[in-house]
C-alpha cells in the first residue's frame, strides 16, 4: 500500500508539518494514526535531503516507545541531542514540561515507529504499581528526558515489520493497525519488566554480544561457529554462549531461528518467491525441516502465506 493510503493526505501532511515543522524535505513521508484517546502512532520513513530538527513542545509531559528499524535517530533538550538510537534499538522514555528535540540526519534512509501517550499511562495500565524496571524511564537524572534503550527482539520486530508493511484493504486497515500497536505495546513493556536488561555483564560485554547479534542478523544463511563468532567480536566462546542467552533470554540458536522465520515470512508476503526459494534463502535446505520450524514459529504452514 502507499504508506498514507490509509489516511486522509491533507489530515497526514498537517500533522507531519506540526509535529516535524522543520523536515528536511525529500522522500521522507510520515503517517500518524490515533490508536486511542491516550495513544499515538506515528512512523517515519524515507530519506532526508538534510539534516532534520524535529522540535516539540510539551505541555505536561508525555511517555514515547520509540523504534528504529533502519537508519538512526537522537532525542534530547537542547541543540545538542543526548543519545543516538541505532538500527535494531528502541527507548521508553519521558519528556517533560521542557521542549525536546529529535534530529534525523540527511543522506540516511530511516523507518521509525513511535507511541506516543500521556505521562502517567503506565500507571493506569498497571493499575498505578508501575513495575520497578520501568520506573528507570520515569525517574532518570536528565532534565528533559529520561529513558530506557532497548533491543528490538525479533517478537518486536515482526509486529514493526507488519505495521509499517500494512497490505490490507482500506477499511479494515484500521482495525489492524491499531491491534499491531497494542501488541506493539505490550510486547515492549513485557520485554522491560521481565527484565532483558538487568544483567551483570559489562558494558563491554553487552557491546560484544550486541556486535554478535547483529552478525547473525547479516549471516542468517551461513552464520558462524561458536568459535569463529566469539573471535569476531573480541569475547571468548563462554563468555559469548552464557552472557547471550542471559542478555536476550535465548540462545543464539534460537534467535537465529527466530530472525530466519521472520526472513522467511517477510520474503513469502512481499515477495512472488516460492517456498522453496525463501526456504533457502534463509538457510534451509530440506523442506520439511524448514515447514516445520515455520509452523512452530507461526502455527501456519509456508503456503498458507502466499
Amino acid at each position: 500500500m502507499s504508506f498514507l493510503s490509509a489516511f486522509d493526505y491533507f489530515e497526514a501532511k498537517h500533522v507531519a508539518e506540526e509535529v516535524f515543522p522543520l523536515c528536511g524535505g525529500g522522500g521522507c513521508q510520515v503517517f500518524t494514526l490515533a490508536v486511542s484517546p491516550a495513544v499515538r502512532l506515528t512512523m517515519v520513513r524515507g530519506c532526508l535531503e538534510q539534516d532534520c530538527r524535529l522540535s516539540a513542545p510539551q505541555e505536561g509531559g508525555t511517555t514515547k516507545v520509540i523504534y528504529v528499524l533502519s537508519g538512526s535517530t537522537a532525542c534530547g533538550s537542547n541543540a545538542v541531542p543526548d543519545t543516538w538510537l541505532n538500527e535494531g534499538m528502541g527507548e521508553l522514555t519521558e519528556s517533560r514540561k521542557q521542549p525536546t528535540v529529535r534530529l534525523l540526519r540527511a543522506g540516511e534512509k530511516v523507518s521509525v515507529v513511535c507511541l506516543n501517550m500521556p505521562a502517567g499511562y503506565l500507571e493506569h495500565l498497571f493499575r498505578h504499581k508501575c513495575p520497578l524496571p520501568l520506573q528507570d524511564a520515569r525517574s532518570g537524572s536528565r532534565s528533559a528526558t529520561a529513558g530506557r534503550q532497548f533491543f528490538l527482539m525479533p517478537k518486536l520486530k515482526s509486529v514493526l515489520l507488519q505495521l509499517t508493511d500494512c497490505s490490507l484493504r482500506k477499511e479494515l486497515q484500521h482495525l489492524f493497525l491499531t491491534a499491531k500497536s497494542y501488541e506493539l505495546l505490550s510486547l515492549t513493556l513485557d520485554q522491560l519488566c521481565t527484565g532483558a536488561h538487568q544483567t551483570s555483564l559489562s558494558q563491554a560485554d553487552v557491546a560484544c554480544l550486541e556486535k554478535a547479534r547483529l552478525l547473525l542478523d547479516e549471516n542468517l544463511v551461513s552464520p558462524p561457529s561458536l568459535i569463529d563468532l566469539a573471535h569476531e567480536v573480541g569475547i571468548n566462546d563462554f563468555k559469548l554462549k552464557k552472557g547471550f542467552k542471559e542478555l536476550y533470554k535465548m540462545t543464539r540458536y534460537a534467535y537465529l531461528r527466530e530472525r530466519r522465520m521472520m526472513a522467511a515470512q517477510q520474503a513469502l508476503v512481499e515477495t512472488g518467491m516460492s517456498v522453496t526459494e525463501v526456504a533457502n534463502q534463509v538457510g534451509y535446505t530440506n523442506l520439511g525441516h524448514f515447514a516445520a520450524a515455520f509452523r512452530k514459529q507461526f502455527g501456519a504452514m509456508p503456503k498458507d502465506f502466499k
